[in-house]
């Protein structure tokens, strides 16, 4: 089985995805309890932007191994991504709590929040994520965002100011939101 998990990792390297999918699959039916081919098959259907196949592998994975936080983080952006916020928090408050110094967990947190109305804690997530990365634009468009949602828009101008001195291509957008 691992012969086969080394294997579709050579086939992934080399970008030969069908046949790293089939070699991945095939140690998963030798061992259904290695990590790797899991989290591996995960990452191929992730990278390749096919979420809803990447929720599989990668809830298996996590069963195996709970705390792995990439698996978390990948698992909470996939479901913002398919918009199902509630099924996002879980993942997204582990990935958070077994590592704070990510402000990507941090941002993504903050998304899901937002997506289910929490918008106290969507800006308490995206001040965290500012903190830990003061230039992570897309935190400042959807703090500006959550800000626009609970009415303040003084606030959320004062993220537009941040995003215009980075230059950020989301200025725009958030100024138009403002601006509805």
């Amino acid at each position: 089985a691992e012969a086969y998990g080394e294997l579709g990792y050579a086939y992934q390297k080399l970008g030969r995805t069908a046949q790293a999918v089939e070699a991945y699959n095939r140690a998963i039916r030798l061992n259904p309890k290695l990590v790797n081919p899991h989290t591996s098959l995960g990452d191929i259907y992730y990278e390749a932007k096919q979420y809803a196949q990447a929720l599989e592998p990668y809830k298996q994975s996590l069963r195996l191994n709970p705390n792995n936080v990439r698996v978390l983080f990948n698992l909470g952006f996939i479901y913002n991504d398919l918009e199902r916020y509630s099924e996002a928090l879980a993942p997204l408050q582990q990935a958070v709590s077994l590592k704070p110094e990510l402000a990507n967990s941090h941002n993504e947190l903050g998304y899901a929040l937002h997506g289910v109305r929490r918008y106290a804690e969507a800006i308490a997530s995206y001040r965290q994520a500012i903190r830990l990365a003061p230039n992570f634009e897309l935190a400042h468009y959807y703090l500006g965002l959550a800000h626009l949602a609970t009415g303040d828009r003084r606030s959320a101008l004062d993220e537009h100011k941040a995003l215009q001195s980075l230059n950020s291509k989301y200025a725009a957008q958030l100024y138009n939101a403002i601006n509805k």
